[in-house]
């Protein structure tokens, strides 16, 4: 069951890292007037981008503003996997350390 989990986990993982720059490209090609304003966001926690207001974008849920198809799926899924991850460490954290 444990393999199954951790495996699930790092694939949840993966694919908000993948839809993550997939956003951000999309995003800095496409507006990057809005790209600039959210300073540059980056996966890597000290990459230059301002983590913070990315965040804050992702859960207004301001991307469908932007009326654009393709970064509103993007969004969508960006921020499922978000949450899924958010599920998932709860989950680790209740099976390994609550007896």
């Amino acid at each position: 069951m444990f393999d199954f989990l951790f495996i699930f986990y790092f694939c949840v993982f993966g694919s908000h890292i993948v839809l993550f720059v997939f956003f951000t490209e999309k995003l800095k090609k496409e507006f990057p007037q809005k790209y600039l304003e959210l300073d540059k966001p980056s996966i890597v926690p000290f990459g230059g981008g301002d983590w913070s207001k990315f965040n804050k974008f992702l859960h207004k849920r301001e991307y469908l503003n932007l009326e654009n198809d393709s970064l509103i799926r993007l969004g969508h899924f960006t921020l499922a996997t978000r949450v899924l991850i958010y599920i998932i460490l709860v989950s680790f954290f209740i099976r390994f350390f609550v007896p």
